[in-house]
C-alpha cells in the first residue's frame, strides 16, 4: 500500500480504536466486572507524531530535519523507498484528525510540533509565523472540540541545522532547546497543560547516534548513545526549570518526559532478579535513575560497567559521560510525571562470554545479555513486536518499586498489521494490554493517569533496511631570535629554510586499506561525487601510502630543508582515540619519518588538514567541545609516537576556510549547512583544542622533546578598491579573515578581535537571538588560548580589493561571516589569473600580510607554510615559476628591509595531487603525476629546477632570467 498516496477512510481505519476506547469495563480475570472499570478521572487520547503525518515538508518556511534529509538522500533505507512529504496530509487535513478524535470520544490528543516548522535553524533567528499559526490553528480546534493537546517537543525530527551543528551529541543542543521550549511555552502554555520534551530517547539515542541505523544515521556505537543520552537529559530538565522559573504559576501545566524499553522474563530457571534488573537499568534507569531515584545520577550497574569497559579499550575517561553534582541535582525530579511507551518484552539472560575489546563498543556490550523470545508469543508485521502483554503490567510494579510508584502516562501502546480495516489482531492486542492496566492500576496500586493509542491515522513508520644537510634547519629557526640585517642584499639569509608541502587526503591513497577509518572528504567524495568536478577521489590520490620514497626522492632532488606533510587521523585512530589505535597507520608515518631523516629532509608535521574522521564527524566534528578531547588524546598519540623524530607541529591548517566552507556553507567536507553560526563554532573549538595540544606538549613533552607547536592560518591580503575607501576597510576585513585566529593567539590582549565581539552581538541581537552567535571567551579561556603558538604559520596565495558594504545589515538573509564583516570584494581586472578561479597573482599581498603581522602581533616567527599556483599540468610550467619569482621577491624584501621574522618557505605541493573539490582538474605540484598510470610516475617540471637553484644559490632569479 503506498500510504502518501492513499484515501484514509478515517471511521472505518478508527473502528478497533473506538471499540478499544470504550473499554472502560475489561473482562475481569476474576471477580465483579462492577469492581474492573478504569477510574472516572482516567484518560484515554490516542497520539502521532510530525514528521509521521503531517507532510508540508517544504511549504511556509519549514526547514528540514533529520528525516528528511534521511529519506531524501538515502530512500533506501526506507521500506518502499517512502517518505514523509506528504504523509496523512495533516498539514491540511487536521480537522479530520480532530474530526476522528471526536467520533471515538477521545479525552486528548498526543501530538508532536516540528521544531523546523517553526524555527528552522533551532532557535529564534529564524521564527516562523506561519508554523507558529497552524500549531495555533490545531490547538483551538481541539480546545473547540473537547480534545484536551498533549505536545511532544521533539519527537525524531531534530532541525537538520541543529544537527549540523553536532545535534544530541553536542551541549550546544541544550542551549537550543531551551530556546525552543520557551518558544512553545510562550506561544501555546496558555492553552498547552500537558507537555513531554523527549520522545524514546534510548530507541533515538542508540539508533540514532550509536549504530546509526536510524536518523540522523550517526554512527559512534558505544560513544555516540551516551552523550546523545547526557544531552537528552540536560535539556529537558533546562526546559523543566525554565517551565517552573518563568510559566508555571501562571500557566499551571506539567512537564514529563516519554521513555521506551522493554520488560523482560527470565529466559531459564537459571536466570537470576539480577539479570533482569540490569537490563531494566542500561534499557529505562538510564534515564529514569537520574530522573526519579532518590539519589539521581545514572545507574552504578552502568557508570562501572563503562567505566570498566572504557579502561579496558586503552581509553582515559569513561564513555559515559560523567555526571557533574551540579547536573544530578539539576535533573533529579525533573518530571512531573514519566510518559512511557509499550509494545513489547523479550527474555533475558547473562552473556556468559568475556568483555570483549576486539569489536567495537556498543550499549548492547556493555550490558552483557543475550535477549531471545518465547515460540509461543504472537508476531505484529513489525519483526520486533511481539505480543506480550503482560510486560506492562511488569514495566508499571517495576516503576511503582523503584521510583516510589511515580505518576505514569502510557504514551504510546500499540499493534502493526498489513493495513487492513478488519484488524481484530489489533483489538485483541489492545484488549489484552487494556486488561493488564486495569490490573496494575486497582489491584497493584500502580500510579497510572492515562493511556494513549498509537496512531491516531495511519502514518509514516520509517524502516531502516540497510546501512553503513640542514636537517632540523627550521625547528632551529623557531628557536633562535633571528636578527635580521637591514638592507636590499639579493640572498636569503644561510639559516632561512626552504621545504614543500602535502596532505594526506590528496596524495596517501589508501583509503580503505589496514584499518584506516573514513574522514570527512572520503564520505563526501563517495557520497557526492557530483560535488567533484571531475567526479574523482582521494581512494588512490598519488599513492603515497605505497610510493612515499618516490616523494622523498622528490624532495631530494631539489634540495628542499623540510617536508611538511599532514598525518591522517583516520588511518592512527579510526575513531579518534586509543580504542582504535591502528598500529599499521603508526608503522606507516614511522618509515616515512624514518626514510625523510635517512635523506636529510626535517619532517613538519600537519595534525590535521582537512580531513576530519567521519567518527569523530558524527560526533558535532569541529562544531561540538567533546572534539577538543578527542584532539589530545590524538595530539598524545603523535607527540608519544614521532616526537622523538619531529620537532615542529601544526595543529590545524586554513581553520578559515574549513570552519566557513566545511560549518558555515557546508559547500565542503564535512558538508555542514550552519553559516552564521557553524563556522564560529569551528574556530572557536578549533582554538581550544590547538590550545589544549599546545599546552599538552608544554606539560609532559617540551623538556624532553624540544620541540615547537604552531597554527597555520590563512586569509588573503586586501587592497583598497579606490581612494574613497578608507585604510580601517582594509584592517576590517584582515581581521574578520585572520585576526579571528590570530587575535587570540598573538595579540597582548587575548580573545576575538573587539571588532568582531560587538558587531556579531549586535547582529545577533537584531536577530532575536539571546546569545551572540560567535561563541563567548571567558577569561579563563583567553589566557588558555593566548601565546599558546612558538609560530603562526601562514598559507599566502592571492589578495582581494576591498571597501565597505553601504547597505545596512540585513535582517531578512541568512547570517554569515560575509555578511557580519560587511564588505565588498573583488579583484584588479589587471591581476592574472591561475587555472583557479580563485587565484589572481597578487604578490604584492604576502609582503604586506607580512607586514601587518609585524605591525599587528609584535613581530611573531612565521613559517610559509603553503604557497603556490594552479596550471593543467604541463612540465613546462612558465606561469608558475614567474609566481614563484615575484612571491619570493616579495619575501626577501620583506625579511631583508621590513625586517619581518620570517623563518621558512613551503612550496604546495612537492607532488600533483587531489585538488579537494576541483579533483585533479587543477595541479599545483613541481612534480608531475601520470594518474592514468598505475605506478603514478613522477616527473620533475621546470618549476623544481628553479626551487633547486634557489636552494643552491640562496638568489630569486630575477624575472628575466630563465631557471637553469
Amino acid at each position: 500500500m503506498n500510504w502518501v498516496k492513499s484515501v484514509v477512510l478515517l471511521g472505518l481505519l478508527l473502528a478497533p480504536l473506538i471499540e478499544c476506547a470504550k473499554l472502560v469495563e475489561v473482562t475481569p480475570v476474576s471477580g465483579n466486572a462492577e469492581d474492573r472499570k478504569f477510574p472516572e478521572w482516567f484518560k484515554f487520547g490516542a497520539a502521532t507524531a510530525a514528521y509521521q503525518i503531517e507532510g508540508g515538508w517544504n511549504e511556509d518556511g519549514r526547514g528540514a530535519s533529520v528525516w528528511d534529509t534521511l529519506t531524501h538522500d538515502h530512500p533506501e533505507l526506507v521500506v518502499n523507498r517512502d517518505n514523509g512529504d506528504v504523509a496523512a496530509d495533516s498539514y491540511h487535513r487536521f480537522r479530520e484528525d480532530i474530526k476522528a478524535l471526536q467520533e471515538v470520544g477521545f479525552n486528548f490528543y498526543r501530538f508532536s510540533i516540528s521544531w523546523a516548522r517553526i524555527l528552522p535553524e533551532g532557535d529564534l533567528s529564524s521564527l516562523k509565523q506561519a508554523g507558529i499559526d497552524y500549531y495555533n490553528k490545531l490547538i483551538d480546534a481541539l480546545i473547540e472540540a473537547g480534545i484536551e493537546p498533549v505536545v511532544t517537543m521533539v519527537h525524531y525530527d531534530l532541525p537538520q541545522y541543529v544537527q549540523n551543528l553536532g545535534g544530541l551529541v553536542s551541549p550546544l543542543f541544550v542551549k537550543y532547546f531551551e530556546i525552543y521550549a520557551d518558544t512553545l511555552f510562550r506561544n501555546f502554555g496558555d492553552r498547552v497543560k500537558m507537555w513531554i520534551t523527549h520522545n524514546e530517547p534510548f530507541d533515538f539515542c542508540v539508533e540514532g547516534y550509536g549504530s546509526g541505523i536510524d536518523g540522523p544515521l550517526v554512527r559512534a556505537s558505544g560513544v555516540g548513545e551516551y552523550l546523545c543520552g547526557h544531552y537528552t537529559l540536560l535539556s529537558h530538565a533546562a526546559a523543566y526549570h525554565l517551565y517552573d522559573q518563568r510559566y508555571r504559576k501562571e500557566q499551571g501545566g506539567s512537564i514529563g518526559i516519554t521513555l521506551s524499553g522493554r520488560f523482560f522474563f527470565p529466559a531459564s530457571n537459571e536466570t537470576a532478579p539480577s539479570v533482569i534488573d540490569r537490563a531494566l537499568q542500561y534499557q529505562l534507569g538510564w534515564f529514569t535513575h537520574p530522573l526519579f531515584s532518590e539519589s539521581g545520577g545514572y545507574p552504578p550497574i552502568m557508570i562501572e560497567d563503562i567505566a570498566d569497559h572504557s579502561l579496558l579499550e586503552g581509553r582515559t575517561m569513561s564513555r559515559l559521560p560523567e555526571m557533574s553534582e551540579r547536573e544530578r541535582k539539576l535533573i533529579k525530579g525533573s518530571a512531573d510525571f514519566l510518559g512511557y511507551n509499550y509494545y513489547s518484552s523479550r527474555l533475558v539472560e547473562r552473556d556468559p562470554r568475556e568483555y570483549d575489546i576486539g569489536s567495537p563498543p556498543s550499549l548492547d556490550k556493555d550490558a552483557g545479555l543475550i535477549y531471545s523470545v518465547r515460540p509461543s508469543w504472537k508476531r505484529a508485521k513489525s519483526t520486533w513486536l511481539y505480543v506480550v502483554p503482560e510486560g506492562l503490567r511488569g514495566i508499571l510494579n517495576w516503576f511503582k518499586e523503584e521510583y516510589n510508584n511515580p505518576l505514569v502516562f502510557i504514551t504510546e501502546n500499540g499493534f502493526s498489521d498489513d493495513g487492513q480495516l478488519e484488524d481484530h489482531d489489533r483489538v485483541e492486542y489492545y484488549r489484552a494490554h487494556l486488561e493488564q492496566l486495569l490490573g496494575a492500576i486497582l489491584e497493584d496500586e500502580c500510579s497510572v493517569m492515562g493511556f494513549t493509542a498509537w496512531i491516531l491515522v495511519l502514518a509514516l513508520v520509517g524502516v531502516i533496511v540497510a546501512a553503513e644537510t640542514k636537517f632540523r634547519l627550521l625547528a632551529e629557526n623557531l628557536h633562535r631570535d633571528q636578527k635580521v640585517v637591514g638592507g636590499k642584499s639579493p640572498e636569503f639569509p644561510a639559516w632561512f629554510a626552504f621545504g614543500a608541502a602535502t596532505a594526506a587526503y590528496q596524495v596517501e591513497g589508501g583509503w580503505n586499506e589496514d584499518g584506516r577509518g573514513a574522514s570527512v572528504w572520503d564520505t563526501l567524495t563517495h557520497d557526492h561525487p557530483e560535488l567533484v568536478v571531475d567526479q574523482s577521489t582521494g581512494d588512490v590520490a598519488a599513492d603515497s601510502y605505497h610510493r612515499f620514497q618516490d616523494d622523498v626522492e622528490a624532495l631530494k632532488q631539489v634540495g628542499f630543508n623540510f617536508y611538511r606533510f599532514s598525518i591522517s587521523w583516520g588511518r592512527i585512530l579510526p575513531e579518534g582515540d586509543l580504542s582504535s589505535l591502528n598500529q599499521a597507520g603508526i608503522d606507516y608515518y614511522n618509515k616515512l619519518i624514518d626514510a625523510l631523516i635517512v635523506a636529510g629532509i626535517e619532517p613538519v608535521v600537519t595534525m590535521i588538514h582537512y580531513d576530519v574522521p567521519q567518527y569523530l564527524q558524527n560526533l558535532g566534528g569541529l562544531a561540538s567541545p567533546l572534539f577538543v578531547q578527542y584532539f589530545e588524546i590524538y595530539a598524545d598519540t603523535l607527540f608519544r609516537n614521532f616526537g622523538n623524530r619531529v620537532k615542529v607541529w601544526i595543529t590545524h591548517n586554513e581553520p578559515y576556510n574549513f570552519c566557513v566552507d566545511g560549518y558555515g556553507y557546508g559547500r565542503n567536507g564535512p558538508l555542514v549547512y550552519a553559516p552564521g553560526v557553524g563556522e564560529y563554532l569551528c574556530v572557536h573549538y578549533t582554538l581550544l583544542s590547538h590550545a589544549t595540544a599546545y599546552h599538552l606538549y608544554n606539560q609532559r613533552y617540551r623538556a624532553q622533546q624540544k620541540g615547537s607547536v604552531g597554527i597555520t592560518l590563512s586569509g588573503r591580503y586586501f587592497f583598497q578598491a579606490d581612494n574613497q575607501t578608507g585604510s580601517e576597510a582594509v584592517d576590517r576585513a584582515l581581521q574578520y579573515h585572520i585576526g579571528w585566529m590570530a587575535h587570540p593567539l598573538f595579540s597582548e590582549a587575548g580573545g576575538y578581535p573587539p571588532l568582531m565581539e560587538k558587531e556579531i552581538a549586535e547582529h545577533s541581537l537584531q536577530e532575536g537571538r539571546t546569545m551572540s552567535r560567535l561563541p563567548a571567551m571567558t577569561a579563563a579561556t583567553k589566557a588558555f588560548v593566548r601565546g599558546s603558538a612558538d609560530f603562526l604559520g601562514y598559507n599566502y596565495y592571492s589578495s582581494r580589493l576591498v571597501q565597505l558594504d553601504p547597505h545596512p545589515y540585513n535582517l531578512s538573509t541568512t547570517p554569515s561571516i560575509e555578511k557580519d564583516s560587511k564588505l565588498l570584494l573583488s579583484v584588479d581586472p589587471s591581476w592574472k589569473r591561475a587555472k583557479s578561479s580563485w587565484l589572481y597573482v597578487v604578490p604584492e599581498g604576502l609582503r604586506g600580510v607580512l607586514n601587518w603581522f609585524r605591525t599587528e602581533y609584535g613581530n611573531p616567527p612565521v613559517v610559509i607554510t603553503e604557497n603556490g599556483y594552479s596550471d593543467d599540468g604541463q612540465l613546462d610550467d612558465h606561469g608558475r615559476v614567474d609566481y614563484y619569482k615575484s612571491h619570493l621577491t616579495q619575501l626577501l624584501a620583506a625579511i631583508r628591509e621590513d625586517g619581518c621574522h620570517v623563518v621558512g618557505f613551503t612550496a604546495w605541493s612537492i607532488v600533483d595531487n587531489f585538488e579537494w573539490l576541483q579533483g585533479y582538474s587543477e595541479k599545483f605540484g613541481l612534480y608531475h603525476v601520470n594518474f592514468s598510470s598505475p605506478t603514478r610516475e613522477r616527473t620533475p617540471k621546470l618549476s623544481s629546477k628553479l626551487f633547486r637553484e634557489l636552494i643552491q644559490t640562496r638568489i630569486v632569479p630575477t624575472p628575466s632570467l630563465p631557471v637553469r
